[in-house]
C-alpha cells in the first residue's frame, strides 16, 4: 500500500523533462582573454591619469617655457646633467656634478672637455649675461639662488671661467661666509680671504689668488664670521667693489641663497645684475618667485635664471637640444679653424 501510494505520488507530479542539457565544452569562466584587455585598458587610463595627476600637482620648474610662464623671468639657458656625459667628454677643465652638495670637495676633479656640450652650455649662458643690457653689459655679476644646493657655485665657477676665455680680467669673489665652496674648488687655506679684509685686518691686493686659468683670479671667503650680513654691507665692502671693479673687467660672486639669508639681498643693490640658479625639477615655482620678488623689492637688477642639471635624456630634452643647436656650428668652424 505505501509503494502504490508513492507510485500514485510520482505520477501527479507536473515536472517534465523537455530537452536534454548538452555537455559544455570549456568551463563559463574566468574568460581569461577579456580580463587581460579589460586590465590593460584600466591600466592604461589609470597610468594616463596619473601621470596627468602628477603634472597637475608638480610645482617644480624645469624649462625655460616654465620659467617665463610662472615667474616671469627671462631664462639664460640651460645646463645639462654633468654626471650623465660619457667618459669620452669629460677632459681637463672644472664642473662638478650640478646641483649636488655632497660632491667632490678640496679639488677640481670633475672635468668635462672644452668642446662638450657642458662649455657650450655655459658660453650660452656668458652671451645671454653679456647681451642683457645693450651697450652695457654688466661687469659686476651676482650668482644665487631661491634655495641651498641648486648648483650656484658652480655656476658662478664655470661662468667666471668662460668669461675669463674672452681675454678680459676676471675675479671670482666667494662671499658665501656661510658655506664657502670657492676656496676649497682651488684648494685654497680657508685661513685668509674676503672675511679678513672686511673686518679690518688685511690689505685687499694681498687676498687675490692668480688661478691655472688665463685671465681668471679669486679671492676666497676666508674664516667663518659671525655676522656675514654686518660684513657685506659695510662701507669696507662697498670701497672693495670699487676698487676690484677698476682692477678687474668682470667681477663674479658666489653667495648664499636668497630665501636663506639676507647677505645675497645686501650684495645685490651693489652690482649689476644677478642671476638666480634654478635646479631642474627640484626647485618650486613659489621659491623662484618669492626670491624674484625679494630682490626686486630692493632695487636689484634681476638678469634672468639659469636652469641647471637639466636631464638631457629626460622628458625636457627637447629645450635643451633646442637652445644648443647652434653648438654643432661652433665645433665645425672650430675643427676647420
Amino acid at each position: 500500500m505505501k509503494e502504490a501510494g508513492v507510485s500514485a505520488g510520482l505520477k501527479s507530479s507536473n515536472i517534465h523533462i523537455v530537452e536534454r542539457a548538452d555537455v559544455p565544452r570549456g568551463p563559463s569562466g574566468p574568460r581569461h582573454g577579456r580580463n587581460l584587455a579589460l586590465g590593460l585598458l584600466m591600466g592604461l587610463m589609470l597610468g594616463v591619469g596619473l601621470a596627468f595627476a602628477l603634472d597637475y600637482f608638480d610645482n617644480t620648474l624645469k624649462t625655460p617655457d616654465e620659467l617665463e610662464q610662472h615667474v616671469a623671468l627671462p631664462s639664460l639657458g640651460i645646463v645639462p646633467r654633468i654626471d650623465e656625459l660619457s667618459a669620452k667628454s669629460r677632459k681637463a677643465l672644472p664642473a662638478s656634478n650640478n646641483g649636488n652638495s655632497n660632491g667632490d670637495r678640496g679639488q677640481l676633479n670633475h672635468y668635462v672637455s672644452p668642446r662638450s656640450v657642458v662649455w657650450e652650455a655655459y658660453r650660452s649662458l656668458r652671451t645671454s649675461i653679456l647681451l642683457s643690457h645693450s651697450g652695457n653689459p654688466p661687469r659686476r655679476i651676482l650668482v644665487t639662488s631661491a634655495l641651498p644646493g641648486e648648483g650656484k657655485t658652480t655656476t658662478a665657477l664655470n661662468t667666471a671661467i668662460v668669461l675669463a676665455q674672452t681675454g678680459a680680467r676676471t675675479l671670482l669673489l666667494d662671499l658665501d661666509m656661510r658655506k664657502p665652496e670657492v676656496g676649497r674648488r682651488f684648494g685654497l687655506s680657508d685661513k685668509s680671504g674676503m672675511s679678513i679684509f672686511l673686518s679690518g685686518n688685511s690689505d685687499l691686493s694681498s687676498l687675490i689668488t692668480e688661478t691655472p686659468y688665463s685671465n681668471l683670479y679669486v679671492i676666497p671667503a676666508g674664516p667663518l664670521p659671525p655676522n656675514p650680513a654686518e660684513l657685506v654691507g659695510s662701507q669696507r665692502w662697498q670701497k672693495a667693489i670699487s676698487l676690484l671693479s677698476e682692477y678687474f673687467e668682470y667681477i663674479v660672486i658666489d653667495s648664499p641663497p636668497v630665501l636663506s639669508v639676507a647677505d645675497p639681498v645686501i650684495l645685490s643693490t651693489k652690482v649689476d645684475g644677478v642671476v638666480l640658479v634654478v635646479l631642474a625639477g627640484k626647485t618650486p615655482r613659489e621659491a623662484v618667485r618669492k626670491a624674484k620678488s625679494v630682490l626686486q623689492g630692493v632695487g636689484a637688477t634681476v638678469l634672468g635664471a639659469m636652469i641647471n642639471n637639466v636631464d638631457v635624456d629626460g622628458h625636457y630634452s627637447y629645450y635643451y637640444k633646442y637652445y644648443h643647436r647652434y653648438g654643432y656650428y661652433g665645433h665645425e668652424s672650430e675643427k676647420q679653424a
